[in-house]
């Protein structure tokens, strides 16, 4: 899950697999200022990190995890963790999700919108009728 806190206007990444939560990752930064935002989460498995951006530029590190992410479960963004009445008030868009670790040049890049070019292969319908788009990228699939 990727929330902004109520009570401090910081991003939190959590992680969890049923009940329990693998992680909690809170930013540094207060986004709540009437102005867009880019969160961006990555897990370096390499370097047994989590890093979350804002705007490009890392605002806090974790811990990684070595639990295998393979499941069925939802993924929840603008929810938090903690219950059914946590979630975002806002706007959301340009979710992606990457097969891979984003290096923090391509994290800015997608910031900058430096896009590379881009490719689509399928659109997938998902649980709650929403579609999910993969895609190439430089000929590498995301």
């Amino acid at each position: 899950d990727i929330s902004i806190s109520d009570s401090t206007g910081k991003a939190i990444f959590s992680l969890m697999n049923g009940f329990q939560n693998y992680i909690v990752l809170t930013g540094n930064k207060s986004i709540v200022d009437n102005k867009w935002h880019q969160v961006t989460v990555s897990r370096d498995v390499l370097n047994q990190s989590i890093l979350l951006y804002i705007d490009g530029i890392i605002d806090s590190i974790g811990e990684a995890f070595n639990y295998d992410l393979t499941n069925s479960a939802d993924i929840d963004v603008g929810r938090y963790y903690t219950g059914a009445d946590s979630y975002y008030k806002g706007h959301i868009d340009n979710i992606r999700i990457y097969n891979r670790t984003l290096s923090d040049s391509e994290v800015k890049a997608l910031y900058k919108k430096e896009y590379p070019h881009f490719e689509e292969v399928q659109s997938i319908l998902t649980h709650g009728g929403r579609n999910w788009e993969s895609f190439k990228i430089d000929k590498k699939l995301i």
